[in-house]
């Protein structure tokens, strides 16, 4: 049963946005090591606006962050602030080393973002790969961002998004196969 989540429809934001966005708790290790491979081995010679927005960045993330012009740091952003950082990127970068089931930023992003970029950890064990762009290691994901930076999400994107996660991650879904377990006992 897939995770239950406070979305009905896809709300992504037909146009271009300006910059890259990559967010979580940046508390966490996971986030900060992700973090630190997005700033150092995708946008250290890009010229394109990147957005880090988290819950309590370590020093050191904030040192980093300090030492890319392009890389802007938003600190503890309240949840409508982040929800307008995730509807007005022009790509959300999702990134993880550990492929720990379906993630809820994941789902977030597909229901309010724009072009949605990640790596196969990200995805692994859901049928989500087939709505964000994917790159293996660090060259593939860079040629993603440069090659999807300039391009306008459509409508036709948001209707395909629509039709998966109202098939596979609607909450009525997961009420449904709950309510057949429990009769099916």
């Amino acid at each position: 049963i897939p995770a239950f989540h406070a979305h009905e429809k896809v709300n992504g934001k037909p146009g271009k946005g300006e910059y890259v966005l990559y967010h979580g708790n940046l508390s966490v290790v996971e986030n900060r090591n992700a973090t630190q491979f997005i700033i150092e081995k995708l946008f250290k010679d890009l010229k394109i606006p990147l957005k880090i927005a988290g819950l309590n960045p370590s020093k050191e993330i904030v040192r980093l962050i300090g030492d890319y012009p392009t890389v802007e740091l938003i600190q503890n952003p309240t949840d409508k602030e982040m929800n307008e950082l995730i509807r007005n990127a022009q790509i959300n970068l999702l990134y993880t080393e550990q492929a720990t089931g379906l993630k809820l930023k994941l789902l977030n992003v597909l229901y309010k973002g724009r072009h949605c970029i990640v790596n196969p950890k990200m995805v692994e064990g859901t049928s989500l790969g087939k709505l964000c762009l994917m790159g293996k290691n660090s060259v593939e994901l860079k040629q993603l961002i440069l090659a999807t930076y300039n391009r306008a999400f459509h409508k036709d994107e948001i209707e395909v998004r629509e039709l998966l996660l109202s098939r596979e991650y609607a909450n009525e879904i997961s009420f449904q196969k709950i309510i057949e377990a429990v009769h099916n006992q």
